[in-house]
């Protein structure tokens, strides 16, 4: 698993992330939130998963912004936040939101932590 296949296109998703009203998750959007098209399909990085689940998670300590964020997670993927959410789940997103390249092991974390 290499990448999160999109449930909506990421210009519909747009309009969900404009909507979550804080700052630090806005400055860092187009930062984190990485989109490729293969195939006439969109898919986010798990990095990019893990960023916006930990936002979805803790809303940096705005219960407004945590709802908002699910919102936007909910509308991303074919599972929901609430089907995924975990200890082990969040803290394996702190730990690979921001990492450059994920080994297999990793990968394989990620995955069976989601399934």
């Amino acid at each position: 698993m290499d990448q999160f296949k999109l449930k909506q296109s990421n210009e519909t998703l747009q309009s969900y992330f404009a909507n979550v009203e804080n700052e630090r998750f806005q400055n860092a959007l187009y930062g984190h939130w990485s989109v490729e098209k293969v195939d006439g399909n969109e898919y986010v990085t798990p990095q990019s998963f893990c960023w916006l689940y930990c936002w979805a998670n803790t809303g940096m300590g705005s219960d407004r912004t945590k709802k908002t964020a699910e919102i936007v997670f909910n509308n991303a993927f074919d599972f929901s936040f609430q089907q995924v959410d975990s200890d082990r789940l969040h803290y394996l997103a702190r730990k690979l939101r921001y990492k450059k390249l994920l080994n297999q092991q990793e990968k394989n974390q990620l995955l069976k932590l989601i399934s």
